[in-house]
């Protein structure tokens, strides 16, 4: 299962990341002929936004703090290792480049060069949160703005398709009253704001899930997702013994009564505590806030957009539902959400009533589109209005899998015929489908995403084609797809880091762009045609670029990463094995390459398992590369990123196969001479805590120590308190088996064999200390199942630390909890490894 962090085990969908300047074009070539080149780190005025622009903060707290060896406790956080967390914080402090847009007004034919309004976020050590800003960049010489905005207590912005208005969602400083603050801006200044009262709706959903805002194309309403109301009022109690009880004798909490907690509602799990989710419009003339009736019952909403308008008819919109029971297991559990492509869910589309409307909206009932017993989402209208465009995770629905390749279909749009949709309407053309084995080593090996950029279309002389963002191997790339062929024509050059899609506009578009030794770099290209040979990024960096803090910049320039592919081993006792001939691939990350020594090695699995480590900025990677240790990614067969049939080979082989193919990626490392075979540890989180428990238990002598972050340590226990028991069925069983073996009670004999291939089944052999980080308000791998695996060692004499933390869940990503976890892991293997 995936570790849902912005560290090692996280962004496993998202990475964060010429036409002049090559980023990457200083080389270390092992071999010219060979894939696996070093990738130097370029000049420092390619290290895009960084730190620079923290120099008054970064300099300040780390020189002082590494130099003078003490600290003010305003300065920052400051753990056991406190020249080692100002080096962190140095590194965690880069910015990542969350969303842009390119705002239409320069992006005319005649226009040189866009306009970005670019969102930015950092970690802020002290308020333990995420900071948020923006700013307005006119890259006519390819500079970033040396000011930004902050973006204190807004959930979520909105700019308008003319880019005259914009939408900005505020939370509201009394929650417990109003739900959410709209702002609608205009002309440099505030145009109209509309507090939003709870009994209305709660907060508006920014969670990048249901998260949907759009504008209407006539720009007078605004369509968005937010939760719904409370049903009724939680019960007050106290009032008997005369003390809760108002003026009038009332029952009353200001009278020393108090609420009780009310019935329990089902939720959607991990970082999805909310209520169901419902359709809302703004008008925006008069700040007035509607809800749309006519949404199936037990039916969750999101990602809406509006129809095409057409004259004379009432507008529509289409949205994505997810039914609060799946239909591809048998139970009456709602199911975790977040990284499960699995749920079944469909577009469905309503009509709105004409003229003035005064209060809810009542229309006409939801009609689907599509089936709602698979999986279609991410509606994106075409510019003429004829077709409709959608990803489907089908495979994973039918499968059980929680993230496989998606499709890319298309259905036509007839406005007009909208309120007449039946099951005999036009059925889905699917434009991209999965790719079972690709044609070649480095062919198109499917779309893996799970979301499409808000207006994708791209120039093509054939008709229509997008631009999307997929994980192609070891890399997050940006290809394009002819919607009328189904071609597809990669946009960014192989081997150098991974490019995140921002936005698309008219041909431009604008990406963050970055590698495991190279911080994000915004990058652009302003003309863009489909069929043609791959676009050109042009940089856009910092206008008065300045020195990052002097260890940061001695460990970056050392710094080089390659991608090496690595043959599987035949010592899997997994039938698959004979059937699955492809190398993977695995991404070294050296912290000082030129030393001709093996280095002490870090082996991180990933989580998932279906998910894929990618040569992208992760600020623990260069954290502990800075340090020391070499860093091995490894992306095991069952990946995403290498083709269905290779992916599919896993399912019904957890704790073998992945487990062999670990042990070839070591072995591949020690026969090629930058792996010490003596100072080997794993750290792994979720999936990769999994893994990396098995291989303590499956192969002591092999590592001097591993790490787990909120790993998966016993099905057994594991299935009877996550939110997405389905997990472990189908990974247990495969998935024709794992879905039809799937029980509320699981029977003694799936007890058994869950607990077969748990690593708790081989806890007796673990020799090791072992570290342990888990977050108390986990769903996904609740923390006993962890402290069961550390009871266990204990009771044999060996050392087992635990760190709990309170404040997090699955992910382990608060800025503090962030920082703590890596120092600690740190000191932990600089403990326990010789050099």
């Amino acid at each position: 299962m995936q570790q849902i962090s912005r560290t090692l085990s996280l962004r496993p969908y998202f990475a964060t990341t010429s036409t002049v300047t090559n980023l990457f074009s200083r080389r270390n070539h092992r071999d010219a002929a060979s894939p696996c080149v070093k990738h130097r780190r370029p000049n420092r005025l390619s290290y895009g936004l960084g730190l620079n622009q923290r120099r008054s903060h970064i300099s300040r707290t780390v020189m002082a703090q590494t130099s003078e060896g003490s600290s003010d406790a305003s300065s920052g956080p400051v753990g056991e290792g406190f020249e080692e967390s100002a080096l962190f914080e140095a590194f965690a402090a880069v910015p990542s480049f969350t969303k842009g847009w390119l705002l239409p007004s320069a992006t005319q034919a005649d226009a040189a060069v866009p306009q970005i309004l670019l969102q930015t976020s950092q970690r802020d050590f002290e308020s333990n949160s995420m900071r948020h800003s923006v700013s307005t960049i006119q890259p006519s010489g390819r500079e970033l703005p040396a000011l930004g905005w902050e973006l204190n207590g807004v959930a979520l912005i909105s700019p308008s398709p003319s880019g005259k208005r914009m939408l900005v969602v505020k939370t509201a400083s009394d929650t417990e009253k109003f739900g959410a603050v709209l702002q609608i801006w205009g002309g440099g200044r505030l145009l109209r704001e509309t507090r939003v009262k709870q009994e209305t709706h709660g907060a508006v959903l920014s969670d990048g899930w249901f998260e949907g805002v759009s504008w209407n194309f006539e720009e007078t309403q605004i369509a968005y997702v937010a939760e719904t109301a409370k049903p009724n009022p939680t019960p007050l109690w106290g009032a008997g013994k005369g003390h809760g009880k108002g003026a009038e004798g009332v029952a009353s909490a200001d009278a020393g009564g108090w609420r009780g907690q009310g019935d329990h509602e089902e939720d959607w799990g991990e970082l999805m505590g909310k209520r169901p989710p419902g359709i809302f419009t703004l008008e925006v003339s008069t700040g007035r806030v509607s809800k749309v009736h006519g949404i199936p019952q037990d039916t969750s909403v999101g990602q809406v957009t509006w129809a095409p308008l057409v004259s004379g008819l009432q507008q529509t919109i289409v949205f994505v539902g997810w039914g609060h029971q799946s239909s591809n297991f048998d139970t009456a559990k709602r199911l975790g959400m977040v990284y499960c492509m699995n749920r079944p869910c469909a577009l469905y589309a309503i009509t709105l009533p004409s003229g003035d409307q005064s209060g809810d909206i009542a229309g006409l009932p939801a009609v689907p589109l599509t089936d709602p017993t698979l999986s279609a989402s991410s509606p994106r209208f075409s510019p003429d209005g004829n077709t409709l465009l959608f990803l489907s995770h089908a495979e994973a629905v039918s499968t059980g899998l929680h993230f496989t390749a998606a499709s890319l279909c298309t259905l036509p749009w007839d406005a007009a015929g909208i309120a007449t949709w039946t099951e005999d309407a036009a059925k889905p053309l699917v434009v991209l489908d999965v790719v079972n084995r690709p044609e070649g080593p480095n062919c198109f090996p499917g779309l893996y995403t799970i979301r499409l950029p808000a207006q994708p279309w791209l120039p093509s002389g054939n008709g229509l084609a997008v631009a999307v963002e997929t994980t192609w191997r070891s890399e997050q790339v940006i290809i394009s797809v002819d919607i009328e062929a189904g071609k597809v024509q990669r946009l960014t050059p192989p081997g150098e880091g991974s490019f995140t899609l921002l936005d698309v506009s008219r041909g431009a578009m604008v990406a963050a762009r970055s590698a495991p030794n190279a911080p994000p770099t915004l990058v652009w290209s302003s003309r863009v045609v489909a069929e043609e040979a791959p676009s050109q990024w042009m940089e856009i960096l910092p206008a008065a670029p300045e020195p990052f803090a002097d260890k940061v910049e001695e460990a970056l320039a050392k710094m080089s990463f390659r991608v090496l592919q690595v043959t599987p081993s035949s010592s899997s006792s997994s039938a698959a094995v004979d059937d699955a001939e492809d190398t993977f691939e695995a991404i070294l990350v050296e912290g000082n390459p030129m030393v001709a020594e093996p280095s002490r090695t870090v082996v991180v699995p990933h989580g998932g398992p279906h998910t894929a480590l990618t040569t992208s900025w992760a600020p623990s990677v260069a954290f502990i590369c800075s340090l020391g240790f070499n860093v091995l990614l490894v992306n095991y067969r069952g990946s995403t990123g290498f083709g269905h049939e290779v992916m599919m080979t896993l399912p019904g082989h957890i704790g073998d196969q992945d487990v062999s193919d670990m042990i070839a990626a070591v072995d591949q490392g020690v026969q090629e001479g930058f792996v010490k075979s003596d100072a080997v540890a794993l750290v792994g989180g979720s999936h990769g805590g999994f893994l990396t428990a098995h291989l303590l238990g499956q192969h002591p002598e092999r590592f001097c120590t591993g790490v787990m972050r909120n790993p998966v340590c016993n099905l057994v226990q594991m299935v009877g308190i996550s939110d997405i028991p389905d997990w472990c069925f189908v990974e247990a069983y495969g998935p024709g088996e794992g879905r039809k073996r799937y029980r509320n009670v699981p029977t003694p004999e799936i007890l058994e064999k869950l607990f077969s291939i748990s690593p708790i089944a081989h806890v007796d052999q673990v020799q090791v200390p072992t570290l342990f980080l888990l977050g108390k308000g986990d769903l996904r791998v609740p923390p006993p199942d962890g402290l069961q695996y550390v009871h266990a060692l204990r009771a044999r004499g060996l050392e087992a630390r635990v760190l709990m933390f309170p404040e997090d869940g699955h992910a382990l990503s608060k800025p503090r909890t962030e920082l703590e976890n890596w120092v600690v892991i740190f000191e932990w293997l600089t403990r326990l490894m010789p050099k």
